[in-house]
């Protein structure tokens, strides 16, 4: 079963997607990891031919999902036709900021300094 975000279940009915579009996506999009998340795209190539007709509606809809729990969770959802450039080109895992560095650093330095002083 798939979780959904509050701010995914708004896009959702925005977009007028029913869950079983969602699991559609779900089951015949690409899967990209980009920017520490998970894409699912549906494009063009990847909708049966014998589905096409009713389903071309979905063509370029995206599931941006968080995966990384038990339970998948749905984040949002949006329809760009060449969104998959522009998931391709995003970072493969999500970096840390430089000020996460330095506070682990400086946090770091002052146990090392405290572990002298006690010595």
């Amino acid at each position: 079963m798939l979780r959904s975000s509050q701010h995914a279940i708004l896009r959702q009915a925005q977009r007028n997607l029913s869950s079983s579009d969602i699991t559609f996506i779900l089951e015949n999009g690409r899967r990209i990891r980009s920017g520490g998340v998970l894409h699912v795209f549906l494009g063009r190539k990847d909708i049966p031919y014998n589905e096409s007709r009713n389903l071309e509606r979905l063509e370029g809809t995206v599931l941006v999902m968080d995966d990384s729990y038990t339970d998948p969770v749905l984040i949002t959802v949006y329809r760009n036709r060449r969104a998959l450039k522009s998931i391709r080109s995003k970072q493969k895992y999500l970096r840390a900021s430089k000020s996460i560095y330095r506070l682990a650093k400086n946090r770091d330095l002052s146990e090392s300094a405290s572990s002298k002083r006690s010595m």
